[in-house]
């Protein structure tokens, strides 16, 4: 990690073969180190108590501290893939050990499905906003009205594994060495605040524009794919197949 001018952060992100992108953060009185996904599709952070049944065996459970104190709501939270269970908890949580921490809502959790797959210990929210049933808060709200960043904002720069530049996350603005000043951004206004979510009006491939229609899109750092409905990706991959041989594994469902 290294500091931006007063108050942002560039936060060093690891690259697991473009499949996932992780860092660490710092949780309760011993600043006990963890690694999450820094996930722009879902709005809560939440680590694996030491209880967890379902967790990934490789991944670093986390012994509560006096610091974690359950307010005594239970919570799930369904992704794409997956699912995890257990109860609100205010803790601390550190961008770095030498700085202060914030003292917010996170879910601790003891039951987990399907996410094995998962390279981290946890996942960190990062959506624009937290749903009314979430008993959440925001990482970023948190860092900014505890005066740790100076802007309410965020910057992703995701790079491939085979870059030789890292990929980064800058928490209290954006790297200015990729844009200079705000004047060079062009602004697009969200659909909804649920999600980063995006009107999509048109799709090409090949430089040929493709009869679909994907009203919406979502900005997600937290897949590795790109998803679409059934018929505008039947669409998509009768284009891009066209003239290839292509297969299908009816084990994974995925196709190549």
């Amino acid at each position: 990690m290294k500091r931006r001018g007063l108050a942002s952060f560039d936060i060093t992100i690891t690259n697991y073969q473009n499949y996932q992108y992780y860092a660490p953060l710092y949780l309760g009185t011993n600043s006990e180190s963890l690694d999450f996904v820094w996930d722009t599709g879902s709005s809560m952070l939440w680590v694996p108590l030491n209880s967890c049944s379902g967790c990934p065996s490789g991944s670093t459970k986390y012994t509560a501290p006096a610091s974690y104190v359950p307010n005594g709501v239970t919570h799930t939270i369904n992704y794409a893939s997956g699912s995890v269970s257990g109860n609100m908890a205010t803790d601390d949580v550190r961008l770095l050990t030498t700085l202060g921490a914030v003292n917010m809502r996170i879910l601790g959790v003891d039951t987990a499905s399907d996410i094995t797959g998962l390279r981290a210990d946890g996942i960190m929210g990062m959506s624009p906003k937290v749903s009314s049933s979430a008993n959440a808060e925001l990482f970023v709200e948190k860092l900014f009205d505890g005066g740790i960043i100076e802007k309410n904002a965020f910057g992703v720069n995701y790079r491939s594994f085979t870059d030789t530049a890292e990929s980064e996350i800058t928490l209290g603005g954006y790297d200015t060495t990729m844009v200079a000043n705000d004047s060079l951004f062009s602004w697009v206004d969200l659909k909804s605040t649920s999600h980063w979510n995006l009107e999509l009006k048109q799709v090409y491939y090949n430089g040929n524009e493709i009869d679909i229609s994907p009203n919406l899109g979502i900005l997600d750092t937290g897949t590795s794919l790109t998803l679409f409905e059934t018929n505008d990706f039947n669409t998509l991959w009768a284009i891009i197949t066209e003239g290839k041989s292509c297969g299908f594994s009816t084990s994974s469902g995925l196709r190549a």
